[in-house]
C-alpha cells in the first residue's frame, strides 16, 4: 500500500534535492545529504528522531518529508498534488508560447 502523500513523484530529486530542517528536543536538525534517494531521507529522519529519544514511524517520516519538500516548492503543481486553485487561462496561454514542456526546447519563430 503506497502512503497518501502530496508528491507526484518521489524518484526525481527537486532543486537541491530532499532538503528536510527541523527541531528535535530544541535543537535543529538537517538532513545530511539531500541528494540520498527519498526513502534513504525519511530513514534519516527518523533515525535522527528516535536518537533523540523521540519515537517515529515511517510513515510519518515520509508524510513530513513530502509536506517540507511541497511548503518549500511553493506547492507547485509540477510537483505537488491537491494545490488550491487553478491555472489562469494567462498562465496557460504563457506556458503554451514557451515551447514544449516535455523536453524544454523552445519553439522556432517562422
Amino acid at each position: 500500500m503506497k502512503p497518501a502523500m502530496p508528491l507526484h513523484n518521489t524518484h526525481q530529486h527537486p532543486r537541491y534535492g530532499w532538503l528536510y530542517r527541523e527541531v528535535i528536543n530544541g535543537k535543529p536538525w538537517t538532513v545530511d545529504d539531500p541528494m540520498q534517494p527519498f526513502l534513504d531521507v525519511a530513514r534519516s529522519i527518523c533515525r535522527a528522531r528516535k536518537n533523540n529519544g523521540l519515537e517515529c514511524r515511517m510513515q510519518e517520516a515520509v508524510k513530513a518529508l513530502g509536506e517540507y519538500t511541497c511548503t518549500r516548492l511553493d506547492n507547485d503543481p509540477r510537483w505537488c498534488e491537491g494545490v488550491p486553485g487553478e491555472t489562469s487561462q494567462i498562465e496557460q496561454a504563457i506556458r503554451k508560447a514557451a515551447g514544449c514542456a516535455g523536453c524544454g526546447k523552445r519553439k522556432r519563430k517562422r
